[in-house]
């Protein structure tokens, strides 16, 4: 019997809940370079760091949500460091994705809020490609703009604050 979860939302779950705390958010490496990729063959998946190999397997499967992901990778880094550019953790530590320093390896205050930031952002970034028609796997139509208000990153920013 099939998921009764929609594809883009099975990937992001899948990107959101890997195995071991700190490859669920290691796609945030995707924010260096994934840009600079076209996304239109499987072999880019694997030329990037930033994926485990059960994402590798999803972003092979779903080419087309990973500007997306790209996308939602750069909104998580931009927003933390605006939010904490005042204190003491200022969310620098973003920078080392895939590869990140102790306080987002361990359970800390601040690795909760990236993963928190995190699976917004790919939440966001996906719906937001669903409601404007982009992705052609998206079941879902357009969402009248009189109904919800997208926030942007400084007022995502503004709340976290």
């Amino acid at each position: 019997m099939g998921s009764s979860f929609p594809a883009p939302l099975r990937l992001t779950l899948a990107l959101l809940w890997q195995l071991g705390l700190s490859a669920a958010i290691q796609w945030l490496g995707l924010m260096v370079n994934g840009s600079k990729v076209a996304w239109n063959e499987t072999q880019h998946c694997k030329i990037l760091d930033g994926l485990v190999p059960d994402q590798l397997q999803l972003c092979r499967r779903n080419l087309e949500l990973m500007h997306s992901i790209v996308h939602a990778a750069k909104e998580t880094k931009g927003v933390c460091q605006k939010t904490f550019s005042d204190m003491r953790w200022n969310c620098s530590s973003i920078e080392y994705a895939p590869s990140f320093t102790p306080d987002l390896l361990k359970g800390t205050r601040e690795s909760a809020f990236v993963y928190a930031l995190a699976a917004a952002a790919v939440s966001h970034s996906i719906a937001r490609a669903c409601a404007s028609g982009e992705l052609p796997i998206c079941s879902c139509g357009s969402v009248p703009s009189e109904t919800f208000r997208i926030l942007s990153g400084d007022e995502i920013a503004e709340v976290a604050s």
